[in-house]
Formats: structure tokens, sequence, C-alpha cells
């Protein structure tokens, strides 16, 4: 239970960040601003939490597809969806899943 609620955490803090934003962003750069904007607590954070921030957005686009509300512009950067037609950016087609997969 606390892992999935500390994924939405980082998801509504990501959404929140990249619609003020307007833009694509990476991790890190969603993450600073969240700590900033006292979105993301402290105590909810990882030790890494930018690798965090991009686990949870990769695999919210890998698990949801085209119902995700983040798409990834390109390596390591992600938009809201609903932004996606403001900017002059398209989503990655190809994703390799295996990159994603736990290992055993």
């Amino acid at each position: 239970m606390r892992s999935e609620a500390a994924e939405l955490t980082y998801l509504r803090a990501a959404a929140e960040v990249l619609r003020q934003a307007g833009r694509p962003l990476s991790a890190p750069e969603i993450v600073d601003r969240a700590l900033a904007d006292g979105l993301l607590p402290n105590a909810t954070t990882a030790k890494t939490p930018q690798k965090s921030m991009q686990a949870r957005l990769s695999m919210h686009i890998l698990r949801k597809g085209s119902q995700s509300t983040f798409v990834r512009t390109s390596a390591g950067r992600f938009q809201l969806r609903a932004s996606l037609k403001a900017v002059d950016e398209r989503p990655i087609e190809s994703f390799d899943r295996n990159m994603h997969r736990e290992r055993a």
C-alpha cells in the first residue's frame, strides 16, 4: 500500500509540474521543481528521487499506453499527453519493454 501511495504522490507531483511548465521536462527537472514547490515532500522521496520519478513515469506509460496521462517526447523527457498538441513534440512510438522488466 505504501508503494502505491508513493507512486501516486510522484505522479501527481509530475502532473502538476508538467502542467505548470507547459513543455517536456526530464525527471531531475520535475523532481527539483516538485521539491521546490512542496509538491513532493522530502519524507516520500527515495534515496534517488530522480530515478524513482523516471521509473514511475515510465511504468505508468508502459502500463496505460495511450491512456496514460504522460508521454515520453524524447529519451528521458516527459510531457502531459493533454499538452502534447501545444508543443512541437511527438511521443516516442517504439519502446523496449524489456528495458524495464524486473530482474530475477
